[in-house]
């Protein structure tokens, strides 16, 4: 990018002359904001901003979650000064990671709690509780909050999925496959329309028809 020249521009440099005076080391958090810096009152400028932004997304600091102006009001504008490493900056590697992790878990999520999966294979517990285990250290030492969401999903899931009856699921699969098959060779169409015509309908409904059937004979 740098080769290139992508984001460079003077709309760009504007975008990083944003924090002077304010002692932000992360300068970012002002003006870098994609809903919150968006140059909707100057459409001309659209093009040069994403570009700008597309630069940073891609490097180690990344972009930030919560714009500068909002951490300033709330006071902890002094956090992102001291903590080198901070949960509010994500780059383009961290979304990635992240966004896979919380579909797979979502995923685990709701066999597991829904669906009522079982795990009782250590094939199952890897992918599950290890999976997750690995992308919350990863998440801790990175600080990326996406991945820290999916792996806690994982881990989630897979001790659920410890706790749930294997059998529920197994049945459930055997009810899935049960089919009902009909023999067209059994089917004497003829007889069945004989049977329930109009005419032989009437006649069960007739009151000779009622009175033969409840006349009882006695031989003596």
């Amino acid at each position: 990018m740098n080769k290139n020249k992508i984001g460079y521009s003077s709309y760009g440099r504007l975008m990083d002359s944003a924090a002077k005076g304010k002692g932000v080391i992360a300068h970012r958090l002002y003006g870098h904001h994609l809903v919150y810096d968006f140059p909707i009152n100057n459409l001309n400028e659209v093009a040069p901003f994403l570009e700008h932004l597309l630069s940073d997304l891609f490097t180690k600091q990344g972009l930030p979650i919560i714009p500068g102006e909002i951490l300033e009001n709330l006071g902890l504008l002094k956090c992102c000064d001291s903590i080198k490493r901070s949960w509010n900056f994500v780059n383009g590697f961290d979304i990635l990671a992240g966004t896979i992790a919380i579909f797979q878990g979502i995923d685990d999520f709701k066999r597991m709690f829904k669906e009522g999966h079982s795990i009782d294979s250590i094939e199952g517990v890897a992918k599950t509780i290890g999976i997750g285990a690995v992308e919350l250290a990863i998440a801790m030492s990175t600080a990326n909050p996406f991945l820290f969401i999916g792996g806690l999903l994982s881990l989630t899931s897979g001790l659920k999925g410890m706790m749930n009856d294997g059998s529920v699921v197994y049945f459930t699969n055997i009810n899935k496959c049960l089919s009902i098959e009909f023999s067209v060779n059994t089917l004497n169409l003829e007889e069945y329309k004989k049977r329930y015509s109009i005419e032989n309908s009437l006649k069960n409904l007739s009151i000779e028809s009622s009175i033969a059937k409840n006349t009882f004979s006695y031989k003596f």
